[in-house]
């Protein structure tokens, strides 16, 4: 069985991440969720990826997923870590963690 990414995301750094985690042994991009359906669905036609949503908690709601990829812009980064850690989902963010350090320190308590 795969290991299953989310991706949270689908501007510049999708473009980047996705393509590269396409390229790792045992692991499926399986969805990509965007505030913009419509920008979701066009990269997830590009790279074969089957589940398009509109939020973080409908992606995780809907579509099994081991890890997140949590590529939005950082001022949206602490919602989305915080529910995936509410279901157990592991977390990949990148710099910047957050715009503020309290915000940080919530990711890395959760």
């Amino acid at each position: 069985m795969p290991f299953r990414f989310g991706v949270i995301g689908a501007g510049g750094a999708a473009a980047l991440h996705i393509p590269a985690m396409r390229t790792l042994h045992g692991v499926e991009v399986t969805a990509i969720a965007d505030v913009d359906r419509g920008r979701a669905a066009v990269v997830a036609a590009r790279h074969g990826i089957r589940n398009v949503h509109d939020s973080t908690e409908s992606l995780l709601a809907n579509t099994p997923v081991d890890a997140l990829a949590v590529l939005s812009p950082h001022h949206l980064h602490l919602p989305a870590v915080r529910l995936a850690a509410e279901r157990g989902v592991h977390v990949l963010v990148e710099k910047a963690l957050a715009p503020t350090v309290e915000d940080a320190a919530a990711m890395i308590e959760v």
